[in-house]
């Protein structure tokens, strides 16, 4: 017999299996152990004895009626005060797939059936102890952890008030948006929707990153930033590029730290937080979620204190005038659920106005205010570069971030660089060609559907061109226009298919939070509308209860189509899944449910986007994007419906031209003989979006779908 250790007296194991003989035998063993036990014969039981009272470790079994053992571990970690548990799986599966499954979800050990009694016992000592040692070791590092803290926010705010100099009448502007900020981001983490993903760790991030939203200042000329009047168009668009060379500016220097999350958010604040909730900001004109959530709660802070402040053309508003605007604007400049959150709390910003809107300062005048340029410059490289040596520990969960992970490809690709590059018939395609849908037909030419769009009115119209061999485009124009309330500004060809004579096309829109709608036409330009669209959309009550199939891909195997869709909503407190739906006709759809899930400690992001599907010798093969706009990633599967993550397949940035240097995402993949074929979105370091294309060897592509690669952790 063993005998009980000290650590056993004080461990408390939660036991999950619905075998009753083994929930029997491991209870029994672990008391005679001097262990406190709680066992449950089901998944759901066991969140909920969690939740309640929180275990100091969880064994959990995997087969097991409701919840399998991989949600309940999935759920454990989603919940900020329960994702420090270790949790060991314990099962008679014995697959390599299906440990590596365990450890995916977040599992620290597994142990098959049957089991050894002396087995279970040093495996739960040792990560007992491991974990008595980490809480240790945390506590003890915490004061350091302080002090180099407040040091580090002495110099970003030294950097940051010498950029606000220059257009401050306060100089407390920086504080003020910075106090805003974290009572906007402390509030948000009340709500269900973003409970389990903004934690104190995160609203100190924000608040740090916020004070660099306007460094990008420090390049404009001061005629244009300290204008008495009104900016001319003209002198608007100069200054709209302050966004962009602010992540510019901090860009260097994260490429040295591609992990830090300071960085990272930083980047995100200040690049985004003049884009609007509606899509009509700037500098990229993104929407919605799609817009990082750190820049959507600048927004609102931003705003705010610019109506309070008073400007030479403008006198300040009330808090109330203030509060109006803002509520008005909620949906379109603002994220609803931020709007949401500063109505509960806005007589908190009008006392942090009064706090803290100091006595006005003398700028500086004539030569003096150019020495203000170098030492901003300076000051800047100094604190970044003193943030960026991993003073501030990375945090790859966070929903504020971008995301790099630079790593080595399953598959090996040549590319061919741009092949539909921007400016059409009528110019609609001037600012972007997004989305790309390519089909080959029985004469061996291509087509390719896109969505175009303008800098005018930033409508995204679906267009058509015409291709020999897939290189060389013909453009033929619009052949669809947005124009119902489901479909929003924005339509995206997700998946075309050529049977029967007709050409059938699933597609996009921004209605409903995003939903998949139905065309068909006799020849690919001229489309009819189902009448009754959307054929998808999200489910009142599910996980999918915010959006449904704005970003999908379809697949025709025997007598079934199979839809792959992007779905989200409060259920997953803010994150994203792919889900499933099958159809025998392609308009009337049933939902299957979620079939894979983003990783984030795996070097994934919170949010699935862009995917294409294809079949590729026995498989199903997937390539997908993560936010925001990265490196491809490959999942694949024999049947549709379970799906083996493989690792990383497609990498940024290695397109002569940089082409592809920001972003690649919205794969469309097409098998032909021994030659795997892509034409993918690329945006280049402008943020124009082009068409470009790749190419692999089928053989090689056929060896990657057979492997289960794990991904590499993100802060390696």
């Amino acid at each position: 017999m063993i005998e009980p250790s000290n650590i056993h007296a004080y461990a408390t194991i939660l036991i999950a299996d619905d075998t009753a003989s083994d929930l029997q035998v491991l209870s029994g063993m672990l008391k005679e152990r001097g262990y406190a036990v709680k066992s449950v014969p089901d998944g759901k039981l066991a969140l909920e004895v969690a939740r309640i009272n929180p275990p100091d470790l969880v064994l959990l079994d995997i087969n097991m009626p409701g919840m399998d053992g991989y949600g309940v571990c999935r759920a454990l970690k989603a919940v900020q005060e329960l994702r420090g548990i270790p949790v060991i799986f314990i099962s008679d599966l014995t697959e390599t797939i299906d440990k590596v499954k365990a450890f995916s979800a977040g599992g620290v050990d597994y142990i098959t059936k049957p089991f050894q009694v002396e087995k279970v016992d040093a495996c739960l000592e040792t990560h007992l102890k491991l974990k008595r040692f980490m809480v240790n070791l945390e506590n003890l590092i915490k004061p350091q952890v302080k002090d180099l803290s407040d040091s580090q926010m002495a110099i970003v705010m030294a950097m940051a008030k010498l950029a606000q100099a220059r257009d401050d009448d306060t100089g407390t502007h920086v504080e003020r948006v910075q106090n805003y900020c974290r009572l906007l981001a402390a509030r948000l983490g009340e709500l269900p929707k973003y409970r389990s993903s903004i934690d104190s760790e995160i609203i100190d991030l924000i608040y740090a990153s916020s004070a660099l939203h306007d460094i990008g200042k420090v390049g404009i000329p001061d005629e244009i930033l300290l204008k008495a009047d009104r900016l001319s168009p003209v002198e608007f668009e100069v200054m709209k590029k302050h966004t962009t060379i602010g992540v510019e500016t901090i860009e260097r220097i994260r490429k040295s730290y591609p992990y830090n999350t300071f960085l990272s958010s930083s980047i995100a604040i200040a690049g985004s937080h003049h884009e609007r909730w509606d899509g009509s900001g700037y500098p990229d004109g993104i929407a919605g979620s799609d817009i990082p959530l750190s820049a959507r709660i600048m927004a609102v802070a931003d705003v705010y204190d610019g109506l309070k402040s008073k400007r030479s053309y403008k006198e300040p508003r009330s808090h109330k005038e203030c509060c109006d605007i803002i509520f008005n604007g909620s949906g379109t400049q603002f994220d609803p659920d931020v709007v949401e959150a500063f109505r509960g709390i806005n007589t908190q910003f009008e006392s942090t106005w009064l706090k803290l809107s100091g006595t006005p300062v003398k700028k500086p005048s004539g030569k003096w205010k150019w020495a203000l340029i170098p030492a901003v410059l300076l000051v800047g490289a100094l604190a970044i570069y003193t943030l960026a040596s991993g003073l501030l520990e990375p945090r790859t969960t966070s929903p504020f971030i971008h995301n790099p992970v630079e790593e080595t490809c399953t598959v090996s690709w040549t590319r061919h660089g741009v092949v539909l590059d921007l400016g059409g018939p009528g110019e609609y395609d001037e600012k972007s060609i997004e989305s790309p849908c390519v089909i080959k037909r029985v004469d061996g030419s291509y087509v390719i559907w896109y969505r175009g769009q303008t800098w005018a009115d930033k409508i995204g119209r679906i267009m058509h061109a015409t291709s020999p061999d897939g290189v060389n485009w013909t453009k033929t124009g619009v052949v669809m226009t947005p124009s119902e309330e489901y479909e929003g500004d924005k339509i995206d060809p997700m998946t075309v298919i050529f049977e029967d004579g007709t050409y059938k096309m699933w597609y996009g829109g921004e209605g409903f939070g995003g939903s998949a709608s139905y065309a068909t036409s006799p020849d690919g330009i001229n489309w009819t509308r189902y009448p009754d669209n959307p054929v998808l959309r999200k489910t009142p009550g599910g996980w999918d209860n915010e959006g449904a199939g704005g970003q999908h891909s379809v697949i025709k195997t025997g007598d079934k189509y199979y839809m792959y869709y992007k779905g989200f909503g409060s259920a997953a407190s803010g994150w994203n899944f792919y889900g499933l739906a099958e159809s025998t006709d392609g308009i009337k759809w049933t939902k299957k449910g979620k079939i894979l899930s983003p990783e984030p400690k795996a070097g994934e992001t919170i949010q699935f986007r862009n995917l294409g599907t294809f079949r590729v010798g026995d498989y199903y093969c997937m390539i997908y994007s993560m936010a925001e706009y990265l490196q491809l990633f490959m999942a694949t599967s024999k049947d549709g419906k379970n799906w083996n993550k493989n690792g990383f397949v497609f990498l940024r940035g290695q397109t002569p031209g940089g082409y592809d240097e920001k972003w690649t995402t919205a794969p469309c993949v097409l098998v032909e003989g021994d030659r795997v074929r892509m034409w993918y979105e690329g945006g280049d370091p402008n943020g124009r979006v082009r068409t470009l294309l790749a190419e692999a060897d089928k053989d090689e592509f056929l060896k990657a779908c057979g492997q289960s690669v794990a991904l590499p952790a993100a802060n390696n």
